[in-house]
């Protein structure tokens, strides 16, 4: 019995052993170098894309639209002149 096990464990063994090597081949075969580098540059190609446009975004979004540039004018008759710069040493 003990013999029998061993044989049939090795026989499971090296049939999976052989279904992996064919399935590596097939793989290879399948796609050829040029295909890999053509699909690479193809991803590295929509990563650009996407980084570009979130970056296009970033400034459509912190852009300063003309409403909220102040106008001159009503800022002199306001009494504002700028930001910070007016610190009292006490």
């Amino acid at each position: 019995m003990y013999s029998s096990l061993i044989s049939s464990i090795y026989w499971n063994i090296s049939f999976r052993f052989d279904m992996i090597k064919q399935k590596r081949e097939e793989s290879v075969k399948d796609i050829s170098i040029d295909e890999k580098i053509k699909q690479l540059e193809e991803e590295e190609e929509k990563v650009r894309a996407q980084r570009k446009e979130r970056r296009k975004e970033r400034k459509r979004r912190f852009e300063p639209r003309e409403e909220e540039i102040p106008n001159e004018e009503v800022s002199s008759l306001m009494g504002f002149s700028g930001f910070g710069g007016s610190r009292k040493n006490c």
